[in-house]
């Protein structure tokens, strides 16, 4: 089992190759569109709720560069 920052030191190439990290940000904005539409047309409590958990996720991986980045430098 790895620990964190080796786990970390392995997402290096997605997150320091442009290209890359772009098509991976645009996905992430690709689906936190539609959970956002979810969530303002749903009337349904769970999936309201599902919705606001994929938000929470989706948002905290556009972060995953910074994260790699600042763990690499400690």
């Amino acid at each position: 089992m790895h620990n964190h920052k080796e786990l970390l030191n392995h997402l290096k190439p997605l997150c320091n190759n442009p290209k890359l990290w772009d098509a991976f940000v645009e996905y992430l904005e690709y689906h936190i569109k539609n959970n956002i539409r979810v969530m303002e047309q749903t009337d349904n409590q769970d999936f309201w709720r599902k919705a606001q958990g994929s938000l929470s996720i989706l948002n905290k991986l556009k972060t995953l560069r910074d994260e790699v980045n600042a763990k690499s430098l400690t």
